[in-house]
């Protein structure tokens, strides 16, 4: 490291600028010039921080590659729910089958949730307030429709496990 002296007014090296009151003695030991005009603001401007465009590049960068992630963000959102209502139509398959072996024919109308949990004993693997509701579908079919509560829609033709 250059070692720095304090002297009193302001002097500079022949190689860089020196701020006020400090004298580097470096390669050009003892010689000492005098200051340029303007050199010192410019330098100390230029080493502040970024500049405006700087800035505005940086802002224009981050909001394209928002642009870019948040639709794909939002769209695996809802794959991730509609995943999760079919599974839950998967499990209601089983309760029906079952329901079909002990009565001859698959439950065909149910309103709500809780009422085919009376009816055949199904509930949703998590409690994630969709709504779950059996239709007559077409020859020994049933149809299931699920809405979650943020709004995502799922029909299936069932026992095909087909949508609707």
């Amino acid at each position: 490291m250059i070692p720095v002296h304090r002297v009193g007014p302001v002097f500079f090296d022949r190689n860089e600028p020196i701020v006020l009151g400090e004298l580097r003695l470096g390669a050009m030991r003892n010689r000492l010039c005098l200051p340029r005009p303007g050199l010192g603001r410019e330098h100390r401007r230029r080493d502040a921080g970024f500049t405006l465009l700087e800035l505005l590049v940086a802002v224009a960068i981050v909001a394209l590659i928002a642009a870019i992630a948040l639709p794909a963000y939002d769209g695996y959102i809802r794959t991730s729910r509609e995943g999760a209502l079919v599974a839950n139509v998967g499990t209601m398959e089983v309760f029906q089958e079952d329901y079909r072996l002990r009565t001859g024919a698959y439950l065909q109308t149910a309103a709500n949730t809780d009422a085919i949990a009376e009816t055949i004993g199904w509930r949703p693997k998590s409690d994630d307030g969709a709504a779950y509701s059996i239709v007559p579908g077409g020859v020994d079919s049933y149809r299931v429709t699920a809405v979650s509560v943020e709004g995502t829609r799922v029909c299936m033709e069932m026992p095909a496990r087909t949508r609707c």
